[in-house]
């Protein structure tokens, strides 16, 4: 089964990895400008800001404009409903097929993953040095 779209098109309903990667960074960090997605993204405007239209045209993302103490051209993004639920519904598919992956690995192998995970989730809360 297809987690992502990988051409792009957006075809059944499916988001592509790069969509999937921005309504992931707004919701989890609340960054929510073109120029702070691209910064932490590492994608250029123009790509970025093809990708915020055809999400806005699917109605993931809507954009709101800055009020008057920022600059005029700034604009916000933010999740609509829909958006919200096309990001639920990839994410419940991505974490099922890792659990998938997961529970092949023999007892002893998936106590050693979690450990491992929680050492690694533990470095990079720390800036990716653990004392």
């Amino acid at each position: 089964m297809k987690s992502f779209h990988v051409n792009g098109k957006n075809e059944n309903g499916l988001l592509t990895i790069q969509q999937f990667h921005v309504l992931m960074f707004i919701k989890a960090t609340g960054l929510n400008t073109i120029s702070e997605l691209c910064k932490w993204l590492h994608l250029s405007k123009s790509s970025m800001s093809i990708m915020i239209s055809n999400l806005e045209k699917m109605e993931y993302l809507y954009k709101q404009q800055a009020d008057d103490t920022d600059d005029g051209r700034k604009v916000y993004l933010y999740l609509t409903d829909i958006g919200k639920q096309a990001l639920a519904k990839a994410e419940e598919t991505v974490l099922e097929n890792i659990a998938g992956c997961f529970t092949s690995f023999s007892d002893e192998a998936q106590t050693k993953i979690c450990t491992n995970l929680k050492e690694l989730n533990t470095m990079l809360k720390a800036g990716g040095f653990v004392e």
